[in-house]
């Protein structure tokens, strides 16, 4: 999740409210997860241990991803804030190997209440859907899932996601409209001390580490990293801001997968997230 940088913006971190969907523009919601497989065996190797089966991961889970910010502000001092991002994932199996496909559906931020940056759901609607991989492997007591670290572009063409500078020209070839509203990168709006919009690209990644207690409820942490440029704004004060860096510490990032229903949709998990995680 990429959106702990926009705390950033201004003399304080703002929060986060994704703005209202206009009518009609449900997103489409992960394809449909494909039947279970048979179990597959994987032998201890203790030889005296006899075979376990894996753990039937396959199937539409709710995610819900914490991560923490932390930033020195002038006249503040130091700012934690947290970053809670939901999305739905659809896992399908192949013995310990996974694939998840995940969409994003909602971000909520808390931090200062002196500046509020609001999320278009243009925003939202713009990020694709992510194909990631993971992989089971065995603990003295149960399973561990492993979700390979992905890396998340936005608002921006990279040759090298991992090395290659970010531009910060507005008229930089490799920046794109992503979210279509006629400006370059993607588009989010501040409320508070200044009103205003801020053009962004963004560059960053993620990996989890899940132990497999309970296949309809997996809790884990997060490691990730993030990167962001302003490119334009309509004031200048919202050009810069403090810097703000992950707050390291699985208290302070983690992650959730709960197992929901197929016909679990975006809009289900927008409107009532702590019925299914129980917040």
């Amino acid at each position: 999740m990429l959106f702990a940088p926009l705390l950033a913006l201004m003399l304080g971190l703002p929060m986060l409210q994704a703005a209202p969907a206009p009518p009609n523009t449900e997103r489409t919601s992960p394809r449909q997860a494909l039947p279970s497989p048979a179990l597959v065996t994987v032998r201890d190797p203790s030889p005296t241990s006899p075979p376990r089966a894996f753990p039937n991961l396959e199937g539409r889970y709710a995610q819900k991803v914490v991560t923490t910010t932390r930033a020195r502000v002038m006249g503040i001092g130091r700012v934690d804030t947290l970053t809670t991002g939901y999305l739905l994932a659809d896992i399908t199996q192949d013995g310990p190997r996974l694939e998840l496909e995940s969409t994003v559906c909602h971000a909520e931020l808390s931090g200062s209440n002196v500046v509020r940056t609001l999320i278009p759901r243009a925003f939202i609607n713009s990020l694709p859907t992510r194909t990631r991989q993971g992989s089971l492997s065995p603990l003295d007591q149960g399973w561990q899932l492993h979700v390979e670290r992905d890396w998340d572009i936005r608002g921006v063409r990279l040759r090298d996601p991992a090395n290659e500078a970010l531009p910060d020209d507005p008229d930089d070839p490799r920046i794109v409209d992503q979210d279509g509203d006629g400006h370059p990168g993607l588009t989010v709006r501040v409320e508070g001390l200044v009103d205003g919009e801020v053009r962004v690209i963004q560059r960053g990644w993620d990996a989890y580490t899940f132990v497999v207690e309970d296949p309809a409820h997996l809790r884990g942490q997060v490691d990730w990293n993030s990167e962001q440029n302003v490119i334009d704004a309509t004031s200048r004060l919202l050009r810069g801001g403090p810097e703000s860096r992950p707050l390291r510490g699985k208290d302070h990032n983690r992650v959730e997968l709960k197992r929901v229903a197929p016909s679990t949709t975006c809009a289900t998990l927008r409107a009532n997230p702590g019925a299914i995680f129980g917040d």
